[in-house]
């Protein structure tokens, strides 16, 4: 039996590298290969889970050495021997690993993508040097989009193994803005596999998904407010707009979903949604689905520095900004917090396709500044709402419209089905490895 090895900083977890990870690990179960991780974490070991706490980005030894080592103030001379020290410790158990192990594919989640780990990083990339493995570089992140690694004593390592240079080692990026820019930063080419979900998931009519959304309106007072100018304009969907209607359940929620949004995209997006709310005469709430740290969190609404919900006029971008629980109901799955909501905003440019598929998967407009990856969306076919000046009469009038964007968002869905479903994962894994396990002789 073929054997898989996935290595990262941390796996089984409920980070965004973790999650994807899961997807590829559960299509290469699937296809009969056996697998094997390891990593500095792991929640919930199973027999085939190797931990090595060295390994992991957050380790007390290892952050303190990340800091020194892309600090300038501090004596190269001094963080040499910590590097190595950490270096030794790292190899002595990684490789025996490895050795026993002996997998015929090697899948590297982000170590070669962000210095978190150096010593792990380096020892990794020279052991795959002297082996010739056939290696998988999955890259969700690039050190240079970062601050804090552009400077520092160890520029040449970044550039020798960030990716590494090995002849076995394919490189994977998310989207094309990606794949060009690690060739003109590092001359390395990559394959692009998309980040993918499933389409088959619970969708807006699914009944816990319905009891969540009321528990959210009735929670913020939303419910039965605006009369029938609200009925008529409360909901994405013609089907979802009139059971709400129904219940009474007139109020807009319109999602901006976890990401490291600046103050004035914050700030832009309460703007949309105040002027939304008077545009329609239809209550709005602005939620968020995660925490600072992105990790999956209950629905949150957000609020200003005074604890004003944003429903109101917002004249300073410059207050703090905070999440608020709407209830002790638990935590909500990502995909349920897209599909009880209405819209989906983003205020700045994306990097990550994510929020934008699962948007998609969910029958859900999103609203968003264009940029090099809505473009590259957009190219394949899928529609989006611009956020510029005229948004909010744009979508004031697309509410009113259930039949156009049901279309729209059937159209999209079917396009997204197309491109990021769990299937068309299989297939581009399939196409991926086989070259790499069996190269051409």
């Amino acid at each position: 039996m073929t054997r898989v090895a996935f290595i990262a900083f941390k796996l089984k977890g409920r980070d965004s590298v973790s999650i994807e990870a899961e997807k590829w690990i559960r299509i290469f179960d699937n296809l009969g290969f056996h697998v094997h991780r390891i990593a500095g974490y792991i929640s919930e070991p199973a027999s085939n889970d190797h931990i090595i706490p060295d390994l992991s980005s957050v380790d007390p030894r290892v952050e303190e050495l990340a800091v020194a080592i892309f600090d300038e103030k501090q004596p190269e001379k001094r963080i040499s021997p910590g590097l190595r020290g950490l270096a030794d410790d790292i190899e002595d158990r990684l490789v025996s690993l490895l050795d026993d192990i002996n997998p015929d594919l090697l899948v590297v989640e982000s170590v070669f993508s962000l210095p978190l780990n150096l010593p792990f990083s380096l020892v990794l990339g020279r052991w795959l040097a002297e082996k010739k493995l056939p290696c998988i570089a999955v890259h969700h992140d690039f050190y240079w989009w970062h601050d804090r690694f552009v400077s520092g004593w160890f520029g040449d390592l970044l550039a020798n193994y960030f990716p590494p240079g090995s002849a076995g080692v394919v490189n994977v990026t998310p989207d094309r803005v990606s794949n060009r820019e690690l060739y003109s930063k590092t001359g390395k080419t990559s394959k692009i596999i998309y980040s993918c979900l499933d389409f088959d998931s619970a969708g807006p009519d699914d009944p816990a998904l319905v009891d969540e959304r009321r528990r959210c309106l009735f929670t913020q007072g939303l419910a039965g407010k605006g009369g029938d100018k609200t009925a008529s304009r409360s909901g994405s969907s013609a089907p979802g707009r009139d059971s709400r209607a129904r219940r009474g359940e007139s109020g807009t929620i319109v999602l901006l979903p976890a990401g490291a949004w600046s103050q004035a995209g914050i700030a832009r997006t309460a703007e949309f949604v105040r002027q939304l709310e008077a545009e329609t005469g239809c209550p709005a709430l602005l939620v968020s689905n995660g925490a600072a740290d992105n990790e999956p969190d209950p629905v949150c609404r957000l609020l200003d520095g005074s604890g004003q919900v944003f429903r109101g006029a917002v004249s300073d971008a410059g207050r703090g900004w905070r999440r608020q629980r709407l209830s002790d109901s638990g935590e909500a799955d990502p995909a349920g917090v897209y599909a009880m909501s209405d819209m989906v905003i983003l205020p700045e440019a994306t990097r990550g396709m994510t929020p934008v598929i699962r948007a998609v998967a969910c029958r859900k407009p999103v609203v968003c500044v264009d940029g090099p990856l809505m473009d590259e969306l957009r190219g394949l076919g899928l529609q989006f709402l611009t956020l510029d000046g005229e948004a909010v009469t744009r979508v004031a009038k697309l509410m009113d419209r259930p039949l156009l964007i049901e279309e729209m968002l059937e159209r999209n869905f079917e396009i997204g089905r197309k491109y990021f479903s769990l299937e068309s994962l299989t297939k581009m894994i399939l196409e991926l490895i086989a070259p790499v396990l069996l190269p051409a002789k």
